[in-house]
């Protein structure tokens, strides 16, 4: 069976990360694609085992390496130019990955190919670049090549890679003008196949209750919600045993794009039966109440609409290289 290990990242201050830990830990299946899986034969929803939190490039690394699953998903903060967000060593400060994960691709890829001869700061070939990157990324070069082998040893270890990081695969590199596929540095430096969404992702928290006096499901269903930020579905499955279902959920942005505020909600007439949505959402879902449950979310601000993770459109929002 095709199993995977989930690592999350330091998400900032606040619940984010316990959202994202009681997601993986109560519904315990991850969405890889795109759905080009199918046709060899993997299903594209998989079970997770390990669901570990990381502190530092370093750490991550070293959890990767001690994995023994097909499947690595990483959860961290992401960006289009900025790559993930994360520091490079315990208790330093945050850094811009993707700022230096060319460099560190081109290290790794040659030390992936002569793995009996370790690079050192002395090595004529890469002397200069290694005290420049080291100088970026405030390392030594010992604290510096030790990451380079672990991302060589990711290269020989049969795996691959699934960020979770905000709009990571956003960019292409253009013939005529140019400009960085972070995704695809980043797949260098594994040395593995990567995938990554191309908009927003977010995990959300839907806790359900009963309509508001005067408020009725049927009337709610044609209604626009309340904030121009949120988005709303209506779903409704023709079984008493649910009975419809409305959710919203509303994101609100930074001047720069990123994410600042998550607002959520689901309205029923018997919200004890949301666990029955949740069901339907995810396949799997063992959380301690039934009327609340967690979502990863596909937000693309193009959109009208967000995706979840069953739909084919969800898939549509990773972009993979092989």
């Amino acid at each position: 069976m095709t199993e995977g290990d989930v690592y999350i990242g330091p998400l900032g201050h606040g619940s984010k990360g316990d959202i994202v830990k009681a997601y993986y830990e109560q519904c315990g299946l991850e969405t890889i694609g795109p759905l080009h899986f199918r046709a060899n034969d993997v299903a594209n929803r998989i079970p997770v085992q390990r669901i570990l939190k990381f502190g530092h490039l370093g750490e991550l690394l070293d959890q990767i390496l001690a994995s023994t699953r097909w499947v690595q998903v990483i959860v961290n903060h992401g960006d289009p130019d900025a790559g993930l967000i994360m520091p490079v060593k315990k208790n330093g400060p945050n850094l811009n990955t993707g700022l230096v994960i060319s460099d560190l691709a081109l290290l790794a890829i040659d030390q992936a190919k002569h793995p009996a001869v370790p690079i050192t700061e002395a090595d004529p070939k890469f002397k200069n670049l290694i005290k420049d990157l080291g100088l970026k990324m405030g390392l030594k070069a010992a604290e510096l090549l030790s990451l380079v082998t672990k991302f060589s040893q990711i290269h020989r270890q049969g795996c691959i890679i699934e960020i979770r990081g905000c709009r990571l695969a956003k960019n292409v590199s253009d013939p005529v003008f140019g400009g960085t596929d972070l995704l695809g540095e980043y797949r260098k430096a594994f040395g593995r196949m990567t995938s990554a969404p191309i908009c927003w992702m977010l995990y959300v928290e839907i806790p359900v209750h009963k309509p508001l006096k005067k408020q009725k499901i049927a009337t709610l269903k044609t209604q626009k919600p309340p904030s121009p930020n949120r988005r709303r579905t209506f779903e409704e499955d023709g079984k008493p045993v649910s009975g419809p279902l409305v959710m919203d959920i509303g994101r609100s942005s930074s001047p720069e794009g990123h994410t600042t505020r998550v607002e959520s909600e689901g309205i029923m007439d018997k919200p004890e039966n949301a666990i029955n949505w949740a069901m339907r959402f995810l396949d799997k879902w063992h959380g301690t109440s039934n009327s609340k449950f967690v979502v990863p979310v596909m937000w693309d601000n193009d959109e009208p609409i967000y995706h979840l993770p069953k739909e084919p459109s969800w898939c549509g929002k990773l972009r993979c290289i092989p």
